[in-house]
């Protein structure tokens, strides 16, 4: 006892008492927290364009998913010159941190003939998305876009894949999706141009785009949610302004864009909802500057 109690109570004791309390108080904190990270975590995409960051819309759809989802897919990796298949395979699983009806398999098609024609698929790195029998097809440049150079090399300029794969999820899941046409046929501002912007904003938040010429096609799709009327150039013609007539007093929506000296028939369009559209230029007598006199 007297040499235990030396050994203890000496300088070389009392040094490794202390070493193993130390080495105890830091094991217990580390296992602390990491049995709090457990439930408690937070994930950050350090990606310069936050590629992997899933919008609010997707995140919904996936946490109200009732019906179990399959994705297939069929990559190999020698064909694949862009990196689609390491993207395509960090955003699914990022998919997966937010439902557990997903689940994900990979097949090489050279390998697997059979499932790659069971699904039609022509092209190597092709997502596709099964769900109760009913399955869509995602093919590579629908998760990539791409655009050729002055040299005539191929870059990638763009990523679609979560509006693609959230696309395909809602179709075979069986979820219907809003739809946004763009009235088109009057000059109206270009959804790949002016209104890209717009165009990107819709369909990140899910909306399907389309366009409706209705002098070609004289009725709204029953499917269109709002119509947007972009600040046409040249006048509505009588039955054009009548479909949209009817189509909004039977609670259709539109949106009604105008420039200055905007053309004739979209007054009619608005003049029912007490809203009148009048020519002119509007000052801010606050901002403006007065024209110099000398």
């Amino acid at each position: 006892f007297r040499r235990v109690s030396r050994a203890l109570t000496g300088r070389r004791g009392r040094f490794g008492v202390g070493t193993t309390v130390m080495a105890s108080i830091f094991i217990g904190i580390t296992m602390l927290i990491n049995g709090i990270s457990i439930n408690y975590y937070q994930r950050i995409d350090a990606t310069a364009l936050g590629q992997f960051t899933l919008t609010a819309q997707t995140r919904d759809v996936l946490a109200k998913l009732e019906k179990p989802v399959k994705a297939l897919c069929f990559f190999v990796s020698e064909k694949d010159t862009y990196g689609i298949i390491a993207y395509a395979t960090a955003l699914l699983m990022e998919y997966q941190n937010y439902t557990e009806k997903l689940t994900i398999e990979y097949i090489d098609p050279d390998e697997h003939p059979d499932r790659a024609r069971k699904y039609s698929i022509t092209q190597y790195q092709t997502v596709v998305f099964e769900s109760g029998g009913q399955y869509r097809l995602v093919p590579p440049m629908a998760i990539i876009q791409t655009s050729t150079d002055q040299q005539g090399n191929l870059q990638i300029v763009g990523i679609e894949a979560e509006h693609s794969f959230t696309s395909a999820i809602l179709e075979v899941t069986g979820i219907a999706q809003k739809k946004v046409y763009f009235l088109t046929g009057h000059g109206e501002a270009n959804i790949d141009g002016t209104f890209s912007y717009v165009r990107n904003g819709l369909r990140d938040d899910l909306y399907l785009i389309g366009t409706l010429n209705l002098i070609t096609n004289p009725s709204i799709p029953s499917d269109c949610a709002v119509l947007i009327i972009a600040a046409p150039q040249t006048p509505l013609t009588a039955s054009e302004v009548e479909t949209i007539d009817r189509y909004l007093k039977a609670g259709g929506q539109a949106l009604i864009l105008t420039d200055p000296n905007f053309p004739g028939g979209l007054e009619q369009l608005v003049s029912p909802w007490g809203v009148d559209l009048s020519n002119g230029t509007v000052i801010d007598t606050a901002s403006s500057v007065a024209p110099r006199k000398d």
